[in-house]
């Protein structure tokens, strides 16, 4: 009969890491190490949660969402640009673009070149987004529900910051 290993929870988890990060990077700032994890693991449950609960139902997945919410804010734009706007590789956001135009979603606007026309929501599209988005509220609603106001206002600054930060070292 085989043993049953002990289920290992965020916390311990947490800890190993931070052991680990300790003694394997002892140069460099143990909180940014944390801060860093911590940040990932948490993003990634919240692409997970959310694409299961508010984007699969309507036809999407997180980056779909992503591609999607552009236009909606910005309606014609083109895959290059939904690329950068979203984060998302130019490679990636084809395939994105590909999938979302083959499920009735987006369409490409009249003109020359395939890859410079602008890309555009259908009716289609604008539901599901519309959907999306509204699950997608409920979902931020449950996972930040902890924080008062001054600490979802915080942390939102925090993370802003962080981002502008980033953008000044990423190469141009």
């Amino acid at each position: 009969m085989e043993s049953q290993r002990p289920r290992i929870d965020s916390r311990a988890f947490t800890k190993a890491a931070n052991d680990y990060l300790a003694v394997t990077s002892p140069d460099h700032d143990q909180t940014s190490l944390q801060i860093g994890l911590v940040l990932v693991r948490a993003a990634n449950q919240f692409v997970q949660e959310s694409e299961q609960r508010a984007q699969r139902p309507f036809g999407l997945r997180w980056s779909g969402l992503s591609a999607t919410f552009a236009l909606a804010l910005f309606h014609a734009v083109e895959a290059s640009t939904l690329a950068r706007l979203t984060g998302i590789t130019r490679q990636a956001m084809s395939q994105v673009t590909r999938t979302l135009e083959r499920d009735g979603l987006v369409r490409r606007t009249a003109g020359g070149d395939r890859r410079s026309h602008p890309l555009e929501l259908t009716a289609t599209g604008w539901q599901a987004v519309a959907g999306a988005l509204e699950r997608q509220g409920e979902i931020s609603d449950e996972w930040f529900a902890s924080l008062d106001d001054e600490e979802r206002s915080t942390l939102y600054r925090l993370l802003e910051k962080v981002i502008e930060g980033g953008a000044r070292r990423a190469p141009r």
